[in-house]
């Protein structure tokens, strides 16, 4: 999400000074990647997390990677006052992927999950300027864009897919679907926002870390490897047999 943030101050600030930093809330934004790159240069609401996968006991991986920002459950638990400029996320992509093709032989209808009704609904309530929300391709065929724009009435919605990897992402073959949403009446971010800025040459991540200081390079801090954690189909497995099995 980078690549987003120059466009993004540019156009909510306006002119204003530049110490003005945009408000961001993260909804189904799972553990806080999406978030993480606009730490120390936009104002974290928090996230509104109703998935149980990603609360932690004590909620301990979120505090130690946003300790000034909430995670809640619900979305009548974020301050009343709090007014975000963009609304952030990824919620579920099981209805549109291979694993569901393979085990129930068709792909699903995401119009039914409750993850993804959720942040239709956060969006809908607390009227951002944009939003952005990340999705596996198929979604652009179970839930095209003329059904999300009667989901979305107030807002100007772009499909844009993408492969991660003009984005320096090394997986060649990484595709994902980025759903940019901008409320009418604000063209000019909407010409930022599917505006995609590609590398010609990923780097890797000793490049990307070189320079920065300990607490950047630590970035997400997890927990002791001991630590069970509840993954597909209710499945737990602790952080260890989590590592290795992907090894």
């Amino acid at each position: 999400m980078d690549t987003f943030l120059p466009g993004i101050k540019a156009i909510l600030i306006g002119r204003k000074a530049m110490d003005t930093r945009i408000k961001v809330l993260g909804i189904c934004a799972g553990n806080g990647v999406y978030l993480h790159s606009f730490k120390g240069r936009s104002i974290i609401l928090g996230n509104i997390e109703p998935r149980a996968t990603f609360h932690t006991k004590g909620e301990k991986q979120w505090y130690l990677n946003f300790p000034e920002a909430p995670i809640l459950k619900t979305l009548n638990e974020l301050q009343s006052d709090l007014i975000p400029d963009l609304i952030i996320g990824s919620p579920d992509c099981g209805d549109s992927s291979v694993f569901t093709l393979s085990i129930k032989k068709a792909f699903q209808d995401p119009s039914k999950n409750k993850s993804l009704n959720f942040f239709f609904e956060g969006v809908n309530k607390f009227q951002p300027r944009a939003f952005i929300m990340e999705n596996l391709p198929n979604f652009a065929n179970t839930f095209p864009k003329s059904q999300l724009k009667d989901v979305m009435p107030g807002y100007r919605i772009e499909y844009i897919l993408l492969n991660m990897f003009d984005l320096g992402n090394s997986q060649i073959n990484r595709k994902r679907l980025v759903i940019v949403g901008v409320k009418k009446g604000h063209k000019e971010l909407r010409d930022i926002l599917c505006s995609v800025f590609k590398v010609t040459i990923p780097k890797s991540s000793g490049e990307l870390i070189a320079g920065l200081d300990d607490i950047e390079v630590t970035g997400h801090v997890r927990e002791p490897l001991s630590d069970v954690i509840s993954i597909h189909a209710r499945k737990k497995l602790s952080l260890k047999e989590i590592r290795d099995t992907w090894k």
